[in-house]
């Protein structure tokens, strides 16, 4: 007889989604500060509309993607490097 399988606990994806979502929100608005933009500035700069520099600067993260996210943080940050860690819950 064969034992049951153990089968790993769910653990939600989104409160960790969403973290990664402010940070990159927050180093967004750090880079347009430091290359002097205003939200006009950094919509047409960043090739986006001033709604969703306006949703990055609220933290309006519901309707933002990560790949979004970064690239906009790649074209008004072009040095930025990501780090990745993987450690036990």
């Amino acid at each position: 007889m064969s034992r049951p399988r153990k089968i790993a606990p769910y653990h939600d994806p989104k409160p960790r989604i969403d973290e990664l979502k402010r940070e990159l929100c927050h180093l967004i608005q750090r880079a347009c500060m430091r290359n002097q933009w205003n939200q006009v500035m950094a919509a047409h700069c960043l090739r986006t509309s001033r709604s969703c520099i306006h949703q990055v600067d609220n933290y309006k993260i519901d309707q933002l993607t990560v790949n979004q996210l970064f690239r906009y943080l790649a074209t008004a940050a072009p040095q930025f490097r990501v780090m990745i860690s993987i450690y036990p819950y």
